[in-house]
């Protein structure tokens, strides 16, 4: 931060230390002490070689130097970094240096911007609950296309709070990018499992019953297994779509118990989860196994896009440096999943007035004039939070929580610490777009329920 001219002889040298290894000789690296060696050195040099006198060459070596801390100016820092890792893992460090690559990315820098200030802004908020973090990617269901990536609140921040240990204790860690880590879900799992029921194999539809009552299923870990509603109540034999919408946990349970677990796996890995998902039994409904953010909002875009398609991805293109194409995107055209199985669970997630019961008319899920697909998700005693929600145009998802799975506050559940921020992001990306209702497969039959009776009233 000074002109050349302003410069000290120990300055110099430390400048004069670096073009042999830049990298490794950085003065904010893992290598400060050969830094100072290498000072050290050049200094010595100039000495021996009488460009400066011993006395100068004591001052210098006396003179306390400071480094400003880098800030380099990326445009999407957590993104980049997920396309620097992807591109590594595949061609390697080697080719990476020498290869001169052309790498055509899926972003779109308003939602970018976007994201990132709903991101920090939803952070500071999130203090009062104890979440320090947050995270938040963006689909384009049409074509799986990542949009925005905002793997933290910044990435060039400082980790919190002051004086934690890195990879320890820190609840906000500004390099550790949340989109790509693996987290658990928590009830934004339970469409997949639901997807897979509606599926004609299993023959279940929104208004198939299901018991909600205290039920033990089997043992876990040496203990009985005896999953609660997170309220603690019991509602007695409801239909799916109100166990759904309400994100019962004993009903969600049951009916894997059901359908099986594997269904639900193979659903999960089809719609573009790259996570094992493995050894989480009946837990897998309620979100036990971790998978990554930037795969939970491909799969609900597939979901958005009528179940065709197969995940997200960042990449229009790579070429190498002489044009030739290594890698091209391509327009999704194989339909992953049964339509109207589609359809039948997007029917329950846009329907606010089924979740009314348990999240309120007037929730940030609760959408006046568009209609949106939404989840929300709480892990156990409050350590995750999250959100999705999807419209035909747009799939988003976001993450509050903490780096080092500390706990949140009691209450923190998704809807309070995940879902205000996913409705400013949909409401400012979506502003200004028409409403855009999911389509009817040609195979769906619509019926109208008596809420006096619960018998049919009328049928198209």
């Amino acid at each position: 931060n000074k002109s050349a001219s302003e410069l000290t002889l120990a300055e110099s040298a430390y400048l004069a230390a670096l073009p042999q290894a830049p990298s490794y000789y950085s003065p904010t690296g893992d290598n400060f002490d050969a830094l100072v060696e290498r000072q050290h050195f050049v200094l010595n040099q100039m000495e021996s070689q009488g460009y400066i006198t011993a006395q100068e060459h004591q001052d210098a070596l006396s003179q306390q130097v400071a480094f400003r801390e880098p800030k380099t100016e990326i445009i999407a820092p957590y993104f980049v970094s997920w396309i620097q890792n992807y591109l590594t893992e595949k061609y390697g460090k080697e080719f990476l240096r020498e290869g001169g690559l052309r790498v055509y990315t899926t972003l779109d820098l308003n939602l970018q911007s976007i994201a990132e200030k709903v991101v920090l802004e939803g952070a500071a908020d999130n203090k009062k609950y104890g979440a320090y973090n947050a995270a938040l990617v963006a689909v384009e269901p049409s074509t799986g296309k990542v949009l925005a990536m905002a793997g933290g609140k910044d990435y060039f921040g400082s980790p919190e709070p002051k004086g934690c240990t890195p990879g320890v204790n820190c609840k906000f860690e500004p390099n550790v990018n949340v989109a790509t880590s693996q987290r658990q879900p928590g009830s934004s799992f339970k469409p997949y499992m639901y997807l897979t029921a509606f599926k004609p194999e299993f023959g279940l539809t929104p208004m198939s019953k299901v018991l909600d009552v205290p039920t033990s299923f089997g043992t876990s870990n040496g203990r009985p297994y005896v999953p609660r509603n997170y309220d603690g109540s019991s509602h007695g034999l409801i239909t799916i779509r109100k166990a759904l919408a309400g994100s019962l946990n004993v009903p969600a349970v049951r009916t894997l118990a059901t359908i099986g677990v594997e269904p639900v796996v193979k659903t999960a890995h089809d719609l573009g989860i790259t996570s094992p998902l493995k050894n989480c039994g009946l837990s897998l409904v309620l979100g036990g196994c971790e998978i990554e953010l930037v795969d939970h909002v491909g799969a609900m875009a597939v979901i958005a896009n009528g179940g065709k398609g197969k995940g997200a991805t960042p990449f229009n293109r790579i070429e190498d440096k002489h044009g030739k194409v290594l890698e091209e995107y391509h327009e999704p055209s194989e339909q992953t999943v049964n339509p109207e199985a589609v359809y039948e669970l997007t029917s329950i997630m846009t329907d606010n007035a089924s979740r009314a019961y348990v999240f309120g008319e007037k929730s940030p899920l609760a959408y006046e004039d568009r209609t949106v697909a939404c989840k929300t998700g709480t892990t156990q005693n409050w350590k995750d939070g999250s959100t999705l929600c999807f419209t035909p145009q747009l799939a988003a998802g976001v993450w509050a929580g903490n780096n080092d799975s500390s706990l949140m506050r009691a209450g923190a559940d998704g809807v309070f610490v995940a879902a205000p921020m996913e409705r400013r992001f949909m409401d400012l990306a979506l502003a200004g777009q028409p409403n855009m209702e999911f389509p009817v497969p040609s195979g769906i039959v619509q019926i109208a329920y008596d809420p006096g009776s619960n018998r049919p009233a009328t049928r198209t």
